[in-house]
């Protein structure tokens, strides 16, 4: 599991840094990290001089659903406590209890995939409960289908066919420089 972290770098290691396991450069900082121990994480981070004073974006894209419910409370908790002012966007799977839910976590496990977080992806109701939880002051939640429907038609297709393409060239770029 890794973490992407933008911010404005102080200290320039060109491209890879001596432990192999972040890449950075003077727009991104790609750090190898396992997200079920925060405090190996931020110590990686404070290599790269991370300030918690900063406003900082967290993004989890299908990340917590493969940790267990206290590792991801643990993480969740950590990113409450540490960044003075934050926002955490959780890009997970919501309304699993459903037939196509099942279907999928049935699909899954017979590839031996278990999604050990699947309990917190009930409902949009359930995924807020979790950031409360954790400590987070305010936590709004909507479904893909709510955001796409808010958008106008041709502002999605242009922007899905945007973002496999910016994706296929981030990866590209990523690959190439390892």
């Amino acid at each position: 599991m890794h973490m992407c972290v933008k911010y404005n770098i102080t200290v320039h290691v060109p491209y890879s840094s001596p432990d192999s396991q972040s890449l950075d450069s003077d727009r991104y900082c790609i750090v190898g990290a396992d997200l079920r121990d925060p405090s190996m994480l931020e110590e990686k981070l404070r290599k790269f001089q991370l300030d918690t004073q900063l406003p900082t974006l967290l993004v989890a894209e299908c990340v917590l659903v493969y940790m267990s419910p206290e590792q991801s409370s643990h993480l969740i908790k950590w990113a409450a406590s540490t960044f003075n002012t934050a926002m955490f966007i959780s890009y997970e799977q919501v309304n699993m209890a459903d037939r196509f839910g099942q279907i999928m976590i049935e699909n899954l496990q017979r590839r031996h995939c278990i999604l050990a977080g699947v309990e917190f992806c009930r409902s949009l109701e359930s995924q807020k409960d979790r950031f409360l939880s954790c400590g987070w002051n305010k936590v709004e939640a909507l479904d893909m289908m709510s955001v796409y429907s808010k958008l106008p038609a041709e502002d999605v297709e242009r922007h899905v066919a945007s973002f496999f393409s910016i994706l296929h060239d981030t990866l590209q770029d990523i690959q190439a420089s390892l």
